[in-house]
């Protein structure tokens, strides 16, 4: 064959090679399909990254770069990507994947990560919950109501999403935060430099009569000062209680049958605290040496003292006060008392519930007051006489005290324990799940709370409860929660959604 021959013989060959070249360019760069979607992981997971693509040319190979704040991230180079361990640093990064075919590349939309902190402590309110985490953060689950969230998204009731400032309200939310409470309507956070910030509906204590704030607002006092110095913060249903650094109490909110103890009740108006005004004793003096403070749902509050003792206020009913005051008398504060007559002493910490209070001893055992219809003070017998309006005695069982109780939460009809080995335990109403039993009913002893499985709960380094429902936080950060509002109804302990 002839040099000319056979290259006539070879350009159709050519031609053809040269014509599916021409098509692989003129075809375009890939296409995305799917772009990669934000999503969130607990501090210590992986969050893992997608994309979908096409290539425009037909029998043509995708190759994939991701990108991390638009720096190529090394050997990340297949459709998907999982991050190692985050850290609290990696909240907010920005994932991307560049993806080329036949020389022509495409860079995708930018995925949000979103890394949750452990979780230190929780508080729970009228069917609505929030979480404190280890950087000072604050995320909500439950009720949707933006003016609870703190958040200007739409979330289902199963969702976590974080507070925000009003100035951070596309930003990354509200931080510093040492302390949360919880009421009906309204949520309080002591911050870490000693203020009172607050949101929600009602009388919030930073001067307004009645108001919706969707986003936190100082507690100030009369003269619009902030308050300041506080160590804790106790959330009734529509009013707040604060101790600060000097000891004095300070109340705040709605003054349901003179619940604030601001000032001495008489008649049948009492006006509500439009700002924080300190607690008054019974002999018409701020009440000092306050070191806690906690509050029931709208006619009672408690404070914790240096000396051990407790002081309660607001109006007698089913032994709400436990100080001896009559029934439907309204009181400024007085010490709690035992059934003996004797002021109760040696307290660590208190709870009070909707209409019973808790008080634990510093040797691990409990003392109980108040409204016992469904056997929630825990003495072994269901209903109210005259010793349970007086402090009395937990027990375990028949003849047996309850003992190595760290902290305790008083809810609507029941009572939890926290032990210092990490359990929990219940007493009280379990028709709603409460106590995080299957054992449905009145216990008039303490029941262990068990998860799904029938496993005891263990680890458990917080536990908060109102109403129907609980959380308990463990010591790894994570989250468990019960009962009806936690939210929907739940029989046993269930982890909490990641967002």
């Amino acid at each position: 064959m002839s040099r000319r021959t056979s290259t006539l013989a070879l350009q159709p060959a050519l031609a053809g090679i040269l014509f599916t070249a021409s098509l692989t360019t003129w075809a375009g760069p890939p296409s995305i399909t799917a772009q990669p979607a934000a999503t969130a992981v607990q501090r210590g997971g992986g969050a893992s990254f997608t994309v979908k693509a096409v290539s425009a040319a037909p029998a043509t190979a995708l190759a994939y770069q991701w990108m991390r704040n638009g720096v190529a991230l090394s050997g990340a180079t297949a459709a998907s990507y999982t991050t190692p361990a985050t850290a609290l640093a990696d909240d907010g990064a920005l994932y991307s994947v560049q993806v080329r075919s036949s020389g022509l590349t495409v860079t995708s939309a930018a995925a949000r990560l979103t890394v949750v902190p452990a979780f230190v402590s929780a508080s729970t309110g009228s069917g609505h919950s929030h979480l404190l985490g280890e950087n000072g953060a604050v995320w909500t689950l439950g009720n949707s109501l933006p003016d609870l969230r703190a958040n200007p998204g739409s979330f289902r009731n199963d969702q976590l999403s974080r507070a925000k400032t009003k100035a951070q309200a596309l930003g990354s939310g509200l931080t510093g935060v040492a302390e949360l409470a919880s009421g009906m309507d309204r949520v309080i956070a002591r911050r870490t430099d000693g203020t009172v910030i607050t949101w929600g509906q009602g009388v919030l204590g930073d001067g307004a009569a009645y108001g919706y704030q969707r986003y936190p607002v100082a507690v100030r006092q009369t003269g619009g000062a902030a308050l300041s110095g506080v160590v804790s913060v106790a959330a009734g249903s529509d009013f707040g209680v604060a101790a600060r650094t000097d000891g004095s109490a300070w109340s705040w909110g709605t003054n349901t049958m003179c619940v604030l103890a601001t000032y001495v009740c008489t008649g049948l108006a009492f006006p509500p605290g439009l700002h924080a005004a300190p607690v008054l004793t019974s002999a018409g003096v701020a009440l000092t040496g306050v070191t806690r403070v906690a509050a029931g749902k709208a006619m009672h509050a408690l404070a914790l003292r240096s000396d051990g003792t407790v002081w309660s206020w607001g109006t007698e009913y089913y032994g709400y006060l436990g100080n001896g005051t009559a029934t439907l008398q309204r009181s400024l504060a007085r010490p709690v008392l035992t059934v003996s007559g004797a002021v109760l002493s040696g307290v660590a910490s208190i709870t009070a519930g909707d209409e019973h209070s808790v008080a634990v001893r510093r040797d691990g055992t409990v003392y109980a007051w108040g409204n016992n219809t469904n056997g929630q003070l825990g003495i072994g017998v269901a209903g109210s006489s005259t010793s349970s309006m007086r402090a009395v005695n937990v027990m375990a069982g028949a003849g047996v005290a309850l003992t190595g109780v760290t902290a305790a939460v008083a809810t609507k009809d029941a009572t939890l324990f926290l032990k210092a080995d990490g359990s929990v335990w219940g007493v009280g109403s379990n028709n709603f799940r409460q106590l995080g039993n299957a054992a449905s009913g009145t216990h008039v002893y303490p029941v262990r709370v068990l998860d799904l499985r029938g496993v005891a709960l263990t680890g458990i380094r917080a536990v908060a409860a109102r109403e129907w429902h609980a959380l308990a936080v463990r010591t790894n950060g994570t989250v468990y929660a019960w009962g009806t509002y936690s939210p929907g109804y739940v029989p046993s302990p269930v982890l909490v959604p990641s967002p």
